[in-house]
């Protein structure tokens, strides 16, 4: 397909506003009456924060009786006072410091509940191995491994000060459990505002456009930290190269490949693409054909979630993906999209290649499961039962 030309006219950093605005709204929020979760989060990003935190507190403006405000490492010091005026504070994947700790302390002691969120495998040290063995980390530098081992364990001391846990699935969910014997509630990650209407331009544009070759794999993770996930399937894919000379490959990012698949980045059929903002990338997915989720299994990746799925069914895009915990669940292969094991990559992706017509009723089904599942208004609801949850039996006799 060629490249789409959709426009963008959503900020690409919606999260990004003065201190002063949103102690402002926050307060505007406690004069009407809402009970507030602060979320505390190191500081903003468009990865971890903008699922964990920016898309709650914007589906939580649905709810009658939550709202949500989010604060960052550099302003504890200045928000302490108006924290205390509030009924949940959730640390967010945040490592420990003093000042984190000091203002917890000061929450507790006013008797609020505090909730610790995570939507990875990051918290325990007896998992960095496996985080760095998947991550493709230089496990022979100091340098590399005292950042990991570090991370975890001051994300550790941060989850050690909550009353209640909050994740992304079941499986990782387990692994807190087994951690900090805490009460664990799902609050799984879901799209905001701006991805839905943006990706419905997106879509609109799509449907309107030819097919054209080549058809068009799409892999939207590259980085070295990736390339064991790839590297897993790269077989599979030099054979559908090798047998149809219109399919090409696009990676978001870059990462080195082996050598069997770096000869097709040699030769132009594997095309890399630099990182874009959240927003373009949902263009980017509505580009290809096929968008690929490999992973390489093991307990870490098990506990990853299935945005990656979401975000390309929001742009009627396939995808193709790793049968781990969170895309089984999305997932019902020849339904609304397809469940991979090594050895199976080849077949499926021809498959689609030859008929493309049969994938059309897949299409629907997927962007219908991203909407029904994965917009803000399918998990409002389940924030509130979390919050409700957790204020209602932390702290209580």
């Amino acid at each position: 397909m060629k490249p789409l030309k959709a426009k963008n006219y959503f900020p690409v950093e919606p999260w990004k506003q003065p201190l002063e605005q949103r102690l402002k709204k926050l307060d505007n929020h406690l004069a009407a009456g809402y009970k507030i979760n602060v979320f505390l989060y190191e500081k903003p990003d468009s990865s971890t924060f903008r699922y964990r935190v920016y898309n709650l507190a914007q589906a939580l403006e649905a709810s009658a009786r939550w709202r949500a405000a989010f604060f960052f490492a550099d302003e504890l010091d200045q928000i302490r006072d108006t924290v205390l005026r509030c009924q949940l504070v959730t640390i967010a994947r945040f490592r420990w410091t003093f000042a984190l700790e000091t203002l917890i302390t000061a929450a507790r002691t006013q008797g609020i509940p505090i909730a610790f969120d995570t939507d990875d495998l990051v918290f325990d040290l007896v998992h960095v191995p496996a985080l760095a063995n998947v991550q493709n980390i230089d496990q022979r530098t100091d340098a590399e491994l005292n950042f990991w081992f570090s991370y975890a364990a001051r994300v550790q001391l941060s989850a050690q000060l909550a009353d209640a846990m909050i994740t992304t699935n079941d499986y990782l969910g387990q692994f807190l459990k087994d951690q900090f014997h805490k009460p664990v509630h799902v609050i799984r990650n879901f799209l905001n505002h701006e991805q839905v209407d943006f990706s419905a331009t997106c879509l609109l544009e799509k449907r309107q456009a030819a097919d054209q070759k080549p058809f068009m794999i799409g892999y939207f993770s590259g980085s070295p930290s990736h390339y064991f996930d790839l590297h897993s399937i790269a077989d599979e894919l030099c054979d559908l190269l090798d047998e149809f000379p219109d399919i090409q490959i696009l990676v978001a990012g870059y990462m080195n490949f082996a050598p069997r698949l770096q000869a097709y980045a040699d030769q132009g059929r594997i095309r890399f693409h630099k990182f874009v903002d959240f927003l373009t990338l949902q263009r980017l997915i509505a580009e290809v054909d096929v968008n690929i989720a490999p992973l390489y299994p093991n307990d870490f990746t098990q506990c990853k979630s299935e945005l990656k799925f979401f975000e390309a069914a929001l742009v009627e895009t396939l995808t193709v993906a790793t049968p781990t915990f969170a895309f089984k669940n999305a997932i019902q292969t020849g339904q609304n999209g397809y469940l991979c094991q090594q050895g199976q990559w080849y077949d499926t992706i021809k498959a689609i290649y030859l008929d493309r017509e049969a994938q059309l009723p897949v299409l629907a089904q997927a962007r219908e499961t991203a909407l029904s599942t994965y917009s803000p208004a399918a998990n409002w609801q389940s924030i509130e039962r979390a919050y409700d949850a957790i204020t209602q039996t932390v702290n209580k006799p």
